[in-house]
């Protein structure tokens, strides 16, 4: 009871950390607006989606999704289908498998992303071919 009394005390004030969900005792992502939020999905899909085909079937439906349900003007709806960007988002961000209790880390800095995946990939030490092109073509 006091710790809840302790954070809602705190959620009303500058005292507490903004980043918190009472919830989940986790951090969460501040989103300021749909658009930001559209940002941070279309972001994930170039850090987190590895195949080509795949980003760009999921960049395109994204897109056409925020012209087609970004004219609505109902804030349940407009609360809903931010409720499913953000259900997106966490989705992207999971493992396949994720383990009960496990922390959700948003990572949306594609450097970070790629240096993480040249770490990756020097140890796994998998050659990758490249076909060089023959000198009469």
């Amino acid at each position: 009871m006091f710790r809840r009394s302790l954070a809602v005390f705190y959620s009303n004030t500058n005292l507490g950390d903004p980043g918190k969900l009472m919830n989940s005792q986790q951090k969460v992502l501040d989103i300021n607006s749909p658009l930001s939020l559209l940002r941070m999905c279309y972001r994930s899909i170039d850090i987190c989606v590895k195949s080509r085909h795949a980003r760009n079937f999921f960049k395109k439906r994204l897109i056409d999704q925020w012209a087609e349900k970004s004219k609505e003007t109902n804030p349940e709806k407009i609360r809903f289908y931010m409720d499913l960007a953000g259900s997106f988002l966490q989705a992207l961000h999971t493992d396949r498998t994720p383990k009960p209790g496990m922390v959700v880390k948003f990572n949306l800095s594609r450097r970070i992303a790629h240096e993480k995946k040249m770490e990756e990939r020097a140890i796994s030490n998998v050659k990758r071919v490249r076909k060089v092109q023959k000198e009469g073509e």
